[in-house]
Formats: C-alpha cells, sequence, structure tokens
C-alpha cells in the first residue's frame, strides 16, 4: 500500500510514508455491538507536502470477529479518536503502527479493555492490518498494518482482520 505515496517523505524521518490520519469516513451508522459480517472503511491520509492517500480497507468479521467488533465499536463509540492521530511507529519495508488518538482520555479508556484476542485464521500478509494484542490475552487499541509478510505476527497471535485493497 506504500506504493502511491512512497515518494513523500517526512523530514525528521525519511523512512515514514502516509504520516498523519486525517478523517475517518465511509461508516455506517449502525447502534449494534457486532459489526457486518462485512464493511469498508477509508482513511484519508495527508503525507508531507499536502499530497492525500486514501488507504481503502476492507473489513471481514470471519477473519477475527473480537477484533472486528472492537475495531467496528472504536469507529461507533470514538470516531473522532483517528481524527489527527499519526502512524507512530513505522518500521520501513515491515509494517506501520496506528490507532493511538492524540486525545489521551480516548487512550485511558480504551486502554481498558478486556477483549479477548483472536486466533488467527490467516497469516499476517502484505496489506493485512491486525490489533497488537496485550498480556492477559486481550486487545490494544493499537493497530498494525503489514507492508511485507511478517511471520512474528504470526507468532504473537495478532490476527488480521482487514485488509488494504489500495492506497
Amino acid at each position: 500500500f506504500t506504493q502511491q505515496c512512497k515518494n513523500s517523505r517526512n523530514a525528521r524521518n525519511p523512512g515514514v510514508v502516509c504520516v498523519y490520519l486525517v478523517v475517518l469516513s465511509n461508516l455506517l451508522a449502525v447502534q449494534s455491538t457486532n459489526a457486518p459480517e462485512f464493511f469498508q472503511v477509508i482513511l484519508e491520509t495527508n503525507v508531507d507536502g499536502g499530497r492525500a492517500c486514501p488507504l481503502v480497507i476492507n473489513v471481514t468479521r470471519w477473519l477475527a470477529p473480537n477484533s472486528t467488533d472492537r475495531f467496528w465499536s472504536m469507529l461507533n463509540e470514538e470516531p473522532s479518536r483517528f481524527r489527527n492521530s499519526a502512524f507512530y511507529n513505522v518500521v520501513q519495508g515491515s509494517y506501520i503502527e496506528f490507532g493511538l488518538s492524540g486525545n489521551p482520555q480516548l487512550n485511558t479508556k480504551i486502554g481498558q479493555n478486556t477483549e479477548q484476542y483472536d486466533i488467527p485464521r490467516v497469516r499476517n500478509t502484505a496489506g493485512a492490518m491486525a490489533f497488537l494484542t496485550l498480556p492477559l490475552r486481550s486487545l490494544s487499541s493499537q493497530m498494525a498494518i503489514s507492508l511485507r509478510d511478517n511471520p512474528d505476527f504470526d507468532h504473537a497471535m495478532m490476527a488480521p482482520f482487514a485488509k488494504v485493497v489500495s492506497g
């Protein structure tokens, strides 16, 4: 998914691409704790130089139901959490982490999660999106998007629940 944005660089960290999540859109306003079986999210990002780089993400509940429901609930209960958030950990050629809000109060609330992680049904291949797992087998609010196959994520029981399909 870095192909469209690979020529854009951050002055402080030349390996950073698609740095800031600006707007989260294309959500269905459904009052349910369970996510739909399939939905699509567009993360509109702003890269250095002002060039937009929207990420289109297909989310499939069957892949990891707990993770999908968690993501769905984050989108519906706290939709502003992703506004002006950053990809805060970029490991060039490997993965990008995001999910922490610029608002520390939201991070505290989401950090109290007790939802169990899923047993991975598919591998963490390029474009896969998964929650980072915490001790006691719970999910964090932090997610990673794989830029390549990441078998270490598979061993860490990070269950992909979505795939970046463009951007």
